[in-house]
């Protein structure tokens, strides 16, 4: 899907103009920014999404003005791109070292 994306990309602009973006529009991924990631969703050995950090707490951690609660987001597939010393894939690391159905890590967008 993202391959088919950046081969159309390629035939319309130049490499050094496509971004992560233009790639996941063409493919219709969504691509969410801006939204702190707070816990994996799991179930069983899969990762079912991410749930969003609150917004909008005051300083004490209490809800405060513009307070929005934390979101659920889940995919059928779902990419961490905090890299490898990021929370979130750091816990997923950790719990699933010696699990079978882990795979190696991907380190790229397009192979």
């Amino acid at each position: 899907m993202l391959q088919d994306a950046f081969r159309t990309l390629i035939r319309e602009k130049r490499f050094s103009d496509i971004s992560v973006q233009d790639i996941t529009e063409e493919a219709g991924v969504n691509l969410f920014t801006g939204y702190p990631a707070d816990a994996l969703l799991v179930e069983g050995d899969r990762v079912r999404g991410v749930r969003t950090a609150a917004f909008g707490l005051d300083r004490d951690g209490n809800p405060g003005k513009g307070y929005e609660p934390p979101t659920d987001l889940t995919a059928r597939v779902t990419v961490l791109a905090e890299g490898t010393r990021g929370a979130l894939t750091q816990r997923l690391s950790y719990a699933w070292m010696t699990c079978r159905a882990a795979r190696r890590q991907q380190r790229s967008l397009l192979r």
